[in-house]
């Protein structure tokens, strides 16, 4: 319950937090709209922040005093004043009030009245602007925009037939007028273009019968435009992580042991040399950022962005991930083309705020880790997606998951009902020029915090406790039933939710034209959220991409992933087959912690510590042999189910003490692979083999 009613200041408050032209009630919100809006703190807020020291349950407030802005937030009681109104420190809130409102607007009676939108004046949407890359051949590349409600308007590429535009409502809420118009399929190249858009609006100059009517008529143009490949890059903060400065990267300091700028958020790995090599691209690429921000209703057009760059005059600004993915598109494309990079992402942010309420809906049921019915998000989706939904792209590059990690299983229903729901909204917004299928592919998150679970490497946890620990992950608590956690815990064991969202992650690869890269072996010794080593990201990524959107087969050639793993008939070994193998083989560190097998702990715990007669445990077994295509594991525990490879945040290190970078249990060389390929430092030439859970055969 909210406690006290909402009454003139709170309500103004919120209102004015979304639009100042929004009007303001003197009467509080009646009692469904506050039950609303208390529910949603309970179920989708206090849950993500319960294991701080909050009192819960938590409740909306709109306070004086308040982190990160004004408006309604989700606070619990431990961190306001007795009288509810003063935010007096803790870390008990979330949620924004976009957030809020949209439950308001959700339910009947409760929404603010919605401000009438100013008519935009005739022009082109934000994500065009001069220099700009535009789909080319065979696709249509489609040019949009604002105009007058009746206008009629053409458009043309440099000069040549006039194309009717079609004019009707905007693609987010049908409330402005858009004109919309896809152009001839024209050819990949360097050539600079012109485009032109021409409306043409008629009044009557009076109301009475014969008067004459007034014609006006408005240009825009769009001016050095290049034909390539265009793709889009989103996400959360590893996405976000920007290339950084000419002199941050002190390559004595590699893996952070000593501190300094790259060990926090914005130095990629030879920041310098990459800033200093991108004037060379200005010739044939263009970048474009979109500003950042957040509504609870979808937005025709985006609050900001860069407008389109070169490079050299975006600089270290960029996203570094997206740099390096669309700079080895570049290099290996033959014949050369130019590369639009459009980015848009929002650090700290989880999947459901860019799924719009459609994807939301898939993924609505009755389980623990379902979203519960009538879900409301969407806040990224409605103001950085849908605005750039008209663009016609070759793909999109994405890196996220880490907002999730509180609930893998639900990730594993969210992140391919998001692609399958991008795919079809795009396809439908761009009068099926972009493809309805088109690539999409993500980085697999990466290792997080000090080695191990918990510090200290493989403790050999027991599988089946009697008195499972709270921290299942919030999706299965408190029950840490193996009907939520999966057969084998694969859906996060004991709260190491991160491996669950792989899990996640590899599953989506079901999806027709997706691929994954796999970056587990690019930590920092600190264990940061954040690693530097983006290079190896963007050139894996690009490995998945030249492949699956290019035909370049070889590019991914080398992809290791697990065949099999099969139980000796005297049950003493377990063999693991990999496939996705080089010329090479495979390399593998023997004595390396990384595999475990579910068997019986030795020794047994007391009577009562187990659900059954035998504890089992997840026992650590070293590798012992390697072949060019198999791994073996010896000195197996009792009764065998089970392996599993890396299942732990952060799951290996050289030595069992210290993270460091490209330094994986089990690599592939690869073979080159990549035409023009830059060189980078570590991850180029060995891709590692991802994290699985398996029954034994």
């Amino acid at each position: 319950m909210l406690g006290h009613t909402l009454g003139k200041k709170t309500m103004m408050i919120l209102c004015l937090a979304f639009a100042s032209a929004l009007a303001v009630s003197d009467a509080p919100l009646p009692a469904h709209c506050q039950a609303a809006v208390d529910a949603f703190c309970a179920s989708s807020c206090y849950p993500l922040i319960k294991s701080r020291p909050c009192d819960g349950p938590m409740t909306a407030r709109s306070v004086s005093g308040a982190p990160h802005g004004d408006g309604y937030k989700c606070y619990s009681p431990s961190c306001l004043n007795a009288n509810f109104t003063r935010y007096v420190g803790g870390g008990c809130f979330c949620s924004d009030a976009n957030q809020i409102l949209a439950v308001l607007e959700a339910n009947p009676g409760c929404a603010p009245p919605a401000p009438t939108p100013a008519p935009i004046p005739f022009s082109f949407a934000k994500a065009h602007g001069d220099g700009m890359v535009l789909a080319a051949a065979p696709k249509q590349a489609m040019v949009w925009g604002f105009c007058a409600p009746g206008a009629t308007v053409q458009v043309s590429l440099d000069g040549g037939a006039s194309i009717a535009a079609t004019v009707g409502p905007d693609q987010a809420t049908g409330v402005l007028t858009t004109w919309r118009a896809k152009l001839p399929p024209t050819a990949a190249g360097f050539d600079n273009h012109t485009v032109t858009a021409t409306a043409t609006t008629t009044t009557s100059s009076g109301d009475g019968e014969g008067e004459a009517a007034a014609t006006a008529t408005a240009v825009v143009a769009l001016s050095g435009v290049l034909f390539g490949e265009v793709w889009v890059c989103s996400g959360q903060s590893n996405m976000q992580y920007p290339i950084g400065s000419a002199g941050c990267w002190n390559a004595s300091n590699v893996n952070c042991t000593a501190g300094g700028a790259q060990c926090s958020f914005g130095c990629s790995q030879d920041a310098g040399r990459t800033i200093a090599d991108m004037p060379a691209y200005d010739g044939g690429m263009r970048l474009f950022n979109v500003g950042g921000g957040s509504d609870p209703t979808p937005q025709p057009d985006m609050h900001s962005g860069t407008g389109w760059k070169t490079p050299s005059a975006m600089g270290g600004a960029f996203s570094a991930v997206c740099w390096f993915y669309g700079r080895d598109i570049y290099n290996a494309l033959s014949p050369k083309v130019p590369v639009g990079l459009i980015s848009t992402y929002v650090g700290g942010t989880p999947i459901e705020h860019w799924t719009s309420p459609a994807g939301i809906k898939a993924c609505e049921g009755p389980n623990s880790w379902d979203f519960p019915p009538g879900k409301i998000d969407s806040v990224l989706w409605n103001a950085m997606v849908v605005p750039l939904l008209r663009t016609v792209h070759s793909g999109v590059a994405w890196y996220q998951g880490e907002n999730n990690a509180a609930n893998p299983r639900q990730y594993n229903c969210a992140f391919p009902a998001m692609i399958s729901d991008w795919r079809a909204q795009w396809a439908a917004a761009t009068d099926g020029a972009t493809d309805a299928a088109f690539p999409f592919g993500w980085a697999q998150i990466n290792s997080c915090g000090v080695y191990g679970c918990g510090g200290g490497g493989y403790k050999n946890p027991i599988f089946n406790p009697a008195k499972p620990p709270s921290d299942c992950g919030e999706g299965c608590a408190p029950e840490c039933s193996t009907a939520c956690l999966g057969r084998f815990h694969e859906w996060a064991d004991y709260g190491n939710g991160f491996t669950g969202i792989r899990y996640a992650q590899s599953n989506a690869l079901s999806l027709p034209n997706t691929f994954q890269a796999v970056i587990i072996d690019t930590p920092l010794a600190n264990g940061a959220i954040h690693s530097p080593f983006k290079q190896p990201a963007g050139r894996r990524l690009a490995r998945g991409g030249l492949a699956v959107a290019y035909g370049n087969a070889a590019a991914h050639a080398v992809d290791p992933v697990v065949s099999s793993a099969t139980l000796s008939a005297d049950g003493k070994s377990v063999t693991i087959a990999v496939g996705g193998l080089g010329s090479a083989g495979l390399v593998a560190v023997q004595g390396a912690d990384a595999f475990e097998v579910l068997g019986a702990c030795d020794p047994q715990p007391a009577n009562g510590t187990c659900t059954a007669d035998v504890c089992l445990c997840w026992v650590s077994t070293p590798i012992a042999l390697a072949s060019k295509t198999t791994v073996t594991l010896l000195a197996l525990p009792a009764q065998p189910q089970a392996v599993r490879y890396l299942w732990y945040i952060s799951p290996y290190s050289p030595d069992g003490r210290h993270l460091m970078p490209f330094k994986a249990p089990v690599y592939a060389p690869t073979n080159g692979d990549i035409p023009g390929a830059v060189p980078i430092p570590g991850g180029d030439d060995m891709l590692p083999l991802g994290p699985f859970v398996l029954p034994l055969k």
